[in-house]
Formats: structure tokens, sequence, C-alpha cells
């Protein structure tokens, strides 16, 4: 009897040991995967960081880039501005051609008299705007202006209806005058009666692909 259970506390003592083994075991493995999602978490949480570092830095660049582009957009203007404030062309100064304007006004309200319309007179707002526009089109030959504006907003009064044309590539008015009336848009402008007042820009410059950039800018 004695030996009966001797072996009994025997059998009980392994199956003590064994079960303590097996819940060590599974606490170590525990602790092992605690500390690994640990690290991944750390891990993933650094990524995300990192990518958010990413995203505010591209978000800086694409917001100081946009900047640089702006100046970029703004300041060759004012380099035309001051290449063709001071060029001369048939003794008349780019940025402000009187005998130009006077002699396509002149073409112009000829070209209306023959379809019984009123002739223009020239108003000295529009023609500083025709002169604007006349070296923006040295840049951009379009009815929008080298910033992205259309071109009516170089034009301070702005009530009345309006209208532009824009030519390059003739040296003299009577040239640009033909060249407009040839044009359906153009000559359309130029006999529309509803328009009283005239602005007339003219700008050369020789290295530039047409060297001759002519602009009206009509007003009701």
């Amino acid at each position: 009897m004695e030996r009966e259970m001797k072996k009994f506390f025997t059998v009980i003592c392994l199956i003590a040991f064994c079960f303590i083994t097996v819940i060590s075991m599974t606490n170590s493995a525990a602790a092992a995967g605690s500390n690994d999602f640990a690290k991944h978490s750390m891990a993933a949480r650094q990524r995300q960081v990192a990518q958010r570092d990413r995203i505010v830095n591209q978000r800086k660049y694409a917001l100081e880039k946009q900047a640089r582009d702006w100046q970029k957009r703004r300041n060759p203007l004012a380099e035309l501005f001051a290449h063709h404030k001071n060029k001369k062309f048939h003794g008349e100064p780019a940025l402000n051609a009187p005998a130009f304007a006077v002699r396509v006004l002149e073409l112009c309200n000829t070209e209306r008299s023959k379809v019984g319309v009123p002739p223009l007179s020239l108003a000295a707002d529009l023609q500083d705007s025709a002169a604007i526009r006349a070296v923006e089109i040295t840049q951009l030959m379009s009815h929008t202006r080298p910033d992205g504006s259309r071109c009516f907003s170089v034009v301070k009064n702005k009530n009345n209806t309006l209208g532009e044309n824009i030519a390059a590539g003739r040296s003299t008015p009577e040239g640009v005058v033909d060249q407009w009336m040839h044009s359906e848009g153009h000559r359309a402008n130029i006999l529309n009666s509803v328009f009283k007042e005239l602005g007339v820009g003219y700008c050369c410059d020789e290295n530039t692909e047409y060297e001759y950039y002519w602009v009206q800018i009509f007003r009701g």
C-alpha cells in the first residue's frame, strides 16, 4: 500500500511539473509575442510619422513652387516694360506712339464713314491700357494677359461695352489697319456702331518673332 502511494505521488508530481513547464513556456511565448507586437506597432507609428512628414514637406514644396512660378510670371512682365520703355521706332517711343495712334484712328474712321458709322475718338485712359497690352503681346500673343487674366482687366473703366483687336508683323498704321480690315472679327470691331472711343497701342521689338505689335481697345 505504501509503495502504491509513493507511485501515486510521483505521478502527481510529474503531472504538476509538466503543467508548470507548459504554463512557463506559454508565458514566454506570450511575452515574446507581446514584444514583437510592440515592435511592430512602433514601426507602424514611425512609418505613419514619416508619411505625414513627407505629405507636409510635399505641400510646403508645392506652395513654395507656386510662389516661385507666380514670381516668374510677374517678373518677366516688369522686365518687358523696362526693356521697351525707352525703345524707339521711327522716332516714336514704343509705349507712347501718338502719331501712330492718330493715324490708326484716321484710317479706322475712314472705314467707318464708308458704312455710315459715327467716328471714334481717342481716349487717354484707353491709350494707356492699349500701350500696356502692346508690350504684353510681345510675350503672349493672346487676348489673355501674361498673368492669366482677361485682356479687359487692363481697362479701369469697364462699365461700357469693350472690344480688343491685336495684330503683329505690320510696321505701319496703314499695314495693320489693312490687316484688321481683312479679318472678319477685327473688321466687325472697327465698324461696330456701339463703340465710341478708341485706344491704340504699339510696340516694336526686333528680338521677337513678329517684331511689330499693335493693339486696339474699343469702348462703347
